[in-house]
């Protein structure tokens, strides 16, 4: 092995790992968080439900599209919410609640338009149990 080669293996070992900064995010979030427990629970809910409800492909892309978006949004919320305490020092100010109140309303709009998706595919499912 030549220099060049070994000073390669030690660059690629001092070289952050970004899928362990993001798998370390979501864990931090999972275990302060109850919001995103919540939504991991519904998303194992939903895709239990999917799984014996033998749901289309189409129908598995919808919600898995939706069920990822809710997490997205809950842990861009609570990234938001993270940088705006740093900011203020956990005092109160008008643009830090503007900033949260906004994130919040982002997961909101999510999670309304993941429940309409989850009732359009779910009912007539339920409703063939039924009859």
């Amino acid at each position: 092995m030549d220099w060049k080669e070994s000073n390669q293996k030690i660059i690629a070992k001092e070289k952050p790992n970004p899928l362990q900064f993001a798998w370390r995010g979501i864990q931090t979030a999972y275990i302060h968080e109850r919001h995103i427990r919540i939504q991991f629970l519904s998303m194992v809910l939903v895709f239990l439900a999917a799984f014996l409800f033998k749901v289309t492909v189409t129908e598995w892309l919808f919600l898995i599209l939706c069920v990822g978006g809710v997490l997205t949004a809950e842990l861009l919320n609570t990234s938001i919410e993270a940088a705006v305490d740093l900011s203020t020092g956990g005092s109160y100010h008008e643009l830090a609640k503007i900033a949260k109140d906004v994130a919040a309303g982002a997961v909101l709009i999510i999670v309304i338009i993941s429940v309409a998706v989850g009732t359009i595919i779910f009912v007539p499912y339920l409703l063939n149990l039924i009859h």
